[in-house]
């Protein structure tokens, strides 16, 4: 969430101690509104995780192919 903290205030000017509160509840809402699995992978790297990539394609692909009919 660190990283996420320093890159918002960078940009934006704002206080690291207003964002740090913030923060969380911007991650909860948008990992809301992702597709399942997405949101998790959301969270998990805001808050300094590592996500395999090849998971991330490969929901994708199925998101993808379901709208397709595949």
């Amino acid at each position: 969430m660190e990283a996420l903290i320093d890159a918002v205030s960078e940009k934006t000017g704002l206080d690291k101690a207003m964002i740090a509160k913030a923060a969380p509840a911007v991650i909860e809402f948008l990992a809301d509104k992702l597709p399942e699995g997405i949101g998790d992978m959301l969270t998990q790297v805001a808050e300094g995780g590592e996500v395999d990539t090849g998971d991330l394609l490969g929901k994708g692909k199925d998101m993808l192919g379901g709208l397709f009919g595949g």
